[in-house]
């Protein structure tokens, strides 16, 4: 399935003709959506179990960032704590 996208004129620049992509997105998943899409692929394991495990990986998750570190999950997402400010 394809991402889908709008162009917007691009207000942080004086060229007319510059644009910024947003996607546009299809739909959002939770957790429990998620398990029942393993479940739905021919898992043998029960979706309560995968529930219990994605619960389990966004508990860690939050607590390996409030630590400070940074996460990779699979090569599907990266993230990490930043800073922003004024100091």
């Amino acid at each position: 399935m394809p991402i889908r996208y709008k162009l917007y004129k691009n207000h942080l620049t004086e060229n007319e003709t510059k644009y910024a992509a947003r996607i546009q997105f299809t739909e959002s998943l939770d957790l429990d959506q998620i398990a029942e899409r393993i479940v739905d692929m021919g898992t043998t394991v029960r979706k309560p179990d995968i529930l219990a495990v994605l619960e389990n990986v966004c508990k860690v998750c939050e607590n390996a960032l409030l630590d400070g570190c940074r996460v990779n999950l699979g090569g599907i997402f990266d993230i990490y704590p930043r800073l922003l400010g004024n100091f």
